[in-house]
């Protein structure tokens, strides 16, 4: 149990968090999921201002890229010691990926995304779980791959644009190793 004062109060879990939480694990990656999914492309907001004038509930492409930055890092850490992949990365391919993945075509996120989603297959091949993988090519709501391209695509020798395309190359890397290849084409034999 975490020891700190601040951490012995109750709070309330989603069902979904409390098996996390009885596993303790309590920082589950799922907190980054709220901003990755609710945020719709358009930083307008038409919500509750606050008294001291900031917005209430507010999901902006910050916010989006913050989330995506913090997933990264521990993601990133995970790379560094692999053995708690399955305690740590709870949240199911079919709702990670898209989460990930919808933040690739926007000027203002795609950066954070390709990192994120380079870092998470390279993650799935350390450990061997090409579920990650397979989820991208199944993706039937995104156009990940012309993404992709049209991120290797940008011009400019500016940092950014050398890390996006890097991390872009490493992503189609994994995504057309010769064994996520053969899991894919056995997969569709099998139905």
């Amino acid at each position: 149990m975490i020891g700190e004062e601040e951490y012995t109060k109750p709070v309330r879990v989603c069902t979904v968090c409390q098996k996390d939480v009885e596993n303790g694990n309590f920082f589950s990656m799922r907190r980054y999921l709220t901003p990755l999914q609710l945020y719709d492309g358009q930083d307008d907001w038409g919500g509750d201002v606050n008294s001291d004038g900031t917005k209430s509930g507010e999901f902006t492409s910050k916010n989006v890229c913050a989330a995506l930055s913090s997933l990264a890092e521990d993601l990133e850490a995970l790379l560094l010691d692999s053995t708690s992949f399955t305690e740590k990365v709870t949240i199911a391919p079919d709702v990670l990926v898209p989460a990930i993945c919808r933040h690739l075509k926007s000027q203002d996120t795609c950066d954070y995304a390709i990192k994120v989603l380079a870092t998470l297959l390279s993650l799935g091949n350390v450990v061997g779980d090409n579920r990650f993988l397979i989820e991208v090519y199944t993706q039937a709501d995104y156009n990940i791959f012309d993404d992709i391209l049209t991120l290797l695509e940008w011009s400019g020798s500016s940092t950014k644009t050398l890390a996006v395309q890097e991390q872009a190359a490493q992503t189609l890397f994994y995504l057309t190793d010769s064994k996520v290849i053969a899991d894919i084409l056995r997969l569709g034999e099998e139905k």
